[in-house]
């Protein structure tokens, strides 16, 4: 009887599989990101299945394609895929850094994360997505309704058991032993909603307006006068935080 893997890889290539192009999607949510401004973009993500680090590969193609170097310092991996261990995740980052390493952007590896997340930023004050952005991998019903509602990678689940069937009557018809292995991936697309948008424009910061965490001075200023991104009501200099 033939055999075929729905929504997962085969890596020894024996048996057909059918599955969402995982790393295009990825790759495809990232570019949209970059070409928004973020370039700080962090990935929320776990050690799942092969398919999950398909989606850091897609993440990692985009910065290639840009000429841009991989932030690998913005991997930030949860312990599980459900909302309570991306919101944990992003917790215990902000209680480390409240600047979230500088991240603009947050690319999570599935939109049950996605919710997590929202929710911790929610809780820390900090606006989706006037502050940060937020994109899933998914387009799970709940992210319709999420506050805000969270913009994501469409995965086309409703047509991966036909694309299945369909293998398996090729295989039937063909009735060789020998026809290798096929796998089938099937395209997704980008759904654009509110918790998504062009970072944040430059904003000047003035001296005055940051408290070093050592010494301050108007002699010995924590910061120049100097086009610094704001995030959060935080600038990104390493030493100051805004009043």
């Amino acid at each position: 009887m033939p055999v075929v893997i729905v929504n997962g890889e085969d890596p020894a290539m024996l048996v057909d599989t059918v599955t969402p192009e995982n790393r295009f999607g990825a790759r495809l949510g990232i570019e949209h990101l970059l070409a928004l401004g973020h370039r700080r973009i962090l990935h929320l993500t776990w050690k799942g299945r092969t398919t999950i680090q398909r989606r850091y590969d897609g993440f990692s193609d985009a910065y290639f394609a840009a000429q841009l170097p991989v932030p690998d310092d913005m991997i930030v991996e949860a312990e599980g895929y459900e909302p309570r261990h991306g919101e944990a995740a992003i917790n215990a980052l902000l209680d480390r850094d409240a600047t979230m390493k500088g991240a603009t952007a947050v690319f999570c590896a599935a939109d049950n994360l996605a919710l997590g997340c929202l929710k911790a930023l929610a809780d820390h004050d900090i606006r989706v997505p006037e502050a940060i952005s937020v994109l899933g991998f998914d387009d799970i019903v709940p992210g319709e309704f999420s506050r805000p509602p969270l913009s994501t990678i469409s995965v086309p689940t409703d047509r991966l058991g036909a694309a299945a069937l369909a293998l398996i009557e090729q295989r039937l018809i063909a009735n060789d032993p020998q026809r290798p292995a096929h796998r089938l991936e099937l395209g997704c697309h980008l759904v654009l909603r509110v918790a998504s948008r062009r970072r944040a424009r430059m904003q000047r910061i003035e001296p005055d307006r940051c408290v070093a965490f050592g010494e301050h001075d108007d002699q010995n200023p924590c910061c120049n006068p100097i086009d610094l991104i704001v995030h959060h009501d935080r600038c990104f200099d390493s030493h100051c935080v805004r009043r």
